[in-house]
């Protein structure tokens, strides 16, 4: 197959990984592939240190307009047998350059559990898309009933996936050792962008009510975001930022996995969120707000815990709990291990978008 990935927004999160992984494993299984990505977005610099075709598009609207052109030109004379669309925006470029008399399928991948808008725009450019894959059941629901007029049956869940293999080869470091963290201190880690949705704040309302049981506690706070300053100001405001450690964005995320007693995922909804997925592969158990794929990704009592979103007293009980009980931790920590292995296994989901991309075909 021929294949043509968009995704044109020029920050980091899951749905630039899920292009990026899948670009990779396509060509893997010898698939031609091709991305069309933001000129100046971290997607692209990933994808030109590979051997995958990239074509930047330009923030600028007068050079975007001239690699349109361009666009048009190469779809008519070598078109993909497939797009596949990230983004809404993606979808209106698609619509763009898209030949008159020859449609291309259009796939658009949804990994977000937010309600897309069914007015009279969004219908017009969703009109010429094919298919619709969600990330989660709780996306593939979300997408149907916000979208009533797009065919249900034209809506398949296909979970994101982990390569185990690949994601515990990293370069080994001592993150305690760096952070000046006692071994003896335990170490509740939240790995997300500081933004409003991850809730960053029922976290913070939590941590009064774990230190007075456990005052040998520390938080670890793993992401760059707009609420970064906010943050750091409510912290110092509720006298925890002691117990605070920032550290911002990091490349290679594992060994702060690995100095972490507990991962925790306060999020107010997710897409599908990958910190539940890695955390489990670590070994490490998870506390998690019942919400959006989570509740697919964790097993409640048994790789983790699923507890009320914005509870911060449901959070702060179960990080309690599980302070005190380090044999539950490791027990639970090895069945998420197990879950991850199997159950979004690389092989197996990537089995499942090349049988779809084909019966398109």
């Amino acid at each position: 197959m021929k294949l043509t990935f968009i995704n044109i927004m020029p920050l980091w999160g899951g749905g630039e990984l899920w292009t990026f992984q899948t670009a990779l494993e396509f060509v893997r299984r010898g698939h031609e592939v091709s991305v069309i990505a933001a000129e100046n977005g971290k997607l692209l610099k990933k994808i030109n240190v590979t051997n995958i075709s990239s074509i930047p598009i330009p923030s600028s609207l007068w050079k975007r307009f001239s690699v349109i052109r361009y666009l048009k030109h190469l779809i008519k004379t070598d078109p993909p047998h497939l797009w596949v669309a990230n983004s809404g925006q993606d979808i209106r470029l698609a619509n763009r350059i898209q030949p008159l008399r020859k449609k291309i399928p259009l796939i658009f991948r949804r990994g977000l559990d937010k309600p897309l808008g069914n007015h009279i725009f969004h219908r017009r450019a969703f009109e010429n898309v094919d298919l619709i894959i969600a990330n989660s059941y709780a996306t593939r629901k979300t997408i149907a009933d916000s979208f009533t007029w797009f065919p249900k049956e034209n809506i398949r869940t296909i979970h994101n996936s982990i390569n185990a293999g690949a994601f515990l080869s990293y370069p080994p470091r001592n993150i305690r050792e760096e952070l000046a963290i006692s071994v003896d201190t335990f170490v509740i880690g939240i790995i997300a962008r500081l933004t409003k949705q991850k809730g960053h704040q029922t976290l913070f309302n939590a941590l009064p009510k774990i230190l007075e049981v456990h005052p040998n506690t520390k938080l670890l706070i793993v992401g760059d975001g707009e609420l970064k300053t906010g943050l750091q100001n409510q912290a110092a405001q509720m006298g925890i930022a002691a117990v605070c450690k920032f550290v911002g964005h990091v490349e290679i995320v594992q060994p702060y996995y690995e100095a972490c007693d507990v991962i925790v995922i306060p999020s107010i909804f997710e897409g599908f969120c990958f910190t539940a997925l890695e955390a489990q592969l670590m070994g490490k158990l998870v506390v998690a707000s019942n919400t959006s794929s989570l509740p697919e990704i964790v097993a409640d009592n048994q790789s983790g815990f699923l507890v009320p979103v914005n509870d911060a007293d449901a959070f702060a009980h179960r990080i309690i709990q599980l302070e005190t009980d380090p044999s539950l931790r490791k027990r639970m920590g090895n069945a998420g291990r197990q879950i991850a292995q199997t159950k979004f296994s690389a092989t197996v989901i990537y089995d499942q978008l090349e049988a779809l991309f084909k019966s398109i075909l």
